[in-house]
């Protein structure tokens, strides 16, 4: 399953005929509790032109799998005595159990590398040198350059992984994506040269160097982009990968009990997990159905916290197809329909 990791660069804004956008650290900062749908795609997708009032339409895109980003306290990870500098970390999809961990403050936001649960052992990249992801406040045609530095060991090779990051907010105006059209966006450029050297002891085994072109869309309030595209050239192969987010606002800013109510992924094969919101003590049961509407699979949960809420559900006895879910405190009742596949 191929798995996104994007530089976490923030808001801009700026313009003539619309009000200028600006990123900055309370609008526009990753915060822990931040949640969003995101829907992956690696389809070829020009990113179209740079400048003032532009009008991007990427309504086409489809994609082939959903997870979720979220942002969460170092302190709940596995990793945490690794990243004593970092007091953010966020994770992508919890079936690939990686972590990201980084540091914010109101004047940047850095990157202080990677850890990964791997069946053997885990790989945990820390940066010597941390990656600056974003400058407060920033806006259209600000630029800013660094360089990045890490080693991890692995099957008995160390690896050196180094880097040098390029970016101009080199865009502003309004995008259309398959979730809708976000106006006073601005689009963010990257440009990075990833070079990892592998050794055994001291004799150099190999170097591998990937470019990567990165773009992404900011809209007002919405701490992670709206939609981004990275382009990667590793020795003249060329690939592209992307995503674009379901909800413009947080999952967590309402109150309402089961305000927000998500399965992932979809399509599924043998599991899935339900993310949804709610209360501590609330009794939240989840069913799986067929189209006819018999009950396939039920579990009831006595929710001991409050807040974002992940339950995984074992899907392996269900066959390929259409089925619905449903999610109920006794009060309220939403569904969704599944794949699996």
């Amino acid at each position: 399953m191929k798995k996104i990791y994007f530089l976490f660069i923030a808001l801009l804004c700026t313009g003539t005929l619309l009000s200028q956008p600006v990123i900055t650290y309370s609008g526009n900062c990753p915060q822990i509790g931040d949640v969003y749908q995101q829907l992956y795609f690696d389809e070829q997708v020009d990113p179209g032109l740079a400048g003032a009032n532009q009008v991007w339409d990427f309504s086409y895109v489809g994609y082939y799998e959903s997870g979720l980003y979220q942002a969460i306290d170092p302190a709940g990870t596995p990793f945490v005595s690794d990243f004593p500098e970092s007091n953010i970390a966020y994770t992508y999809d919890q079936s690939e159990h990686s972590y990201s961990y980084g540091h914010y403050s109101p004047t940047e936001l850095l990157n202080n590398g990677t850890g990964f649960e791997d069946e053997q052992s885990p790989i945990i990249i820390h940066y010597s040198d941390p990656a600056t992801l974003m400058v407060y406040p920033y806006s259209f045609n600000n630029t800013f350059e660094d360089t990045y530095y890490g080693e991890f060991t692995t099957s008995g090779l160390l690896t050196r992984e180094r880097g040098t990051i390029n970016t101009v907010a080199d865009g502003w105006g309004s995008i259309t994506t398959p979730e809708g059209v976000f106006n006073s966006v601005l689009r963010v450029k990257t440009q990075r040269t990833h070079t990892d050297s592998v050794w055994m002891d001291d004799l150099f085994i190999y170097v591998t160097t990937v470019h990567y072109f990165d773009y992404s869309w900011y809209a007002p309030d919405v701490k992670i982009p709206v939609f981004a595209i990275t382009i990667s050239d590793c020795q003249g192969g060329y690939d592209t990968l992307g995503y674009y987010i379901t909800a413009p606002q947080q999952i967590n800013e309402t109150n309402e009990r089961l305000a927000f109510f998500m399965i992932y992924p979809n399509p599924a094969h043998d599991q899935m997990s339900i993310t949804f919101k709610a209360k501590y003590g609330d009794q939240v049961s989840i069913s799986v159905m067929d189209m006819s509407g018999k009950e396939l699979i039920r579990q009831d949960n006595n929710i001991l916290s409050t807040g974002i809420q992940n339950v995984p559900l074992n899907l392996k006895e269900l066959h390929n197809g259409l089925y619905l879910v449903k999610i109920s405190d006794g009060t309220k009742v939403k569904s969704t329909k599944l794949v699996i596949r």
